[in-house]
């Protein structure tokens, strides 16, 4: 993992945080909310935009395995791993990340500790 990453603001840059994608149980927090992350998404490939997550995307705590979360959130999982593909996708390591680095090849996440703009 890198500890800083910088980017140009040379195209515009969307931020989210906090998804939590949990395992598709009554607890998952993100349930029945990836149709309007896989519009938005489609928005920022469409504009050539950027995607920084701020953090917290899996929610390790109640997903204790990425199985049942890949088969909850498989679409929006796809659709960023093909963002990171295209336009790129940066994923700042937040506070509940501890395994996030296991996974970032998987989702092709650019994954930092920390990111300077300009």
């Amino acid at each position: 993992m890198a500890r800083e990453k910088r980017i140009s603001p040379d195209r515009p840059i969307y931020f989210i945080s906090d998804l939590h994608l949990g395992d598709g149980t009554a607890s998952d927090i993100f349930m029945r909310k990836d149709r309007a992350l896989l519009e938005l998404l489609a928005r920022v490939r469409d504009e050539g935009a950027r995607l920084v997550i701020c953090g917290d995307a899996i929610d390790f705590h109640q997903a204790w395995s990425m199985t049942p979360v890949l088969k909850a959130h498989g679409q929006l999982l796809r659709a960023l791993s093909d963002l990171a593909d295209k336009n790129g996708v940066i994923y700042i390591y937040g506070n509940h990340d501890h395994d996030i680095a296991l996974f970032s090849e998987l989702f092709r996440w650019d994954v930092c500790a920390r990111l300077r703009i300009g």
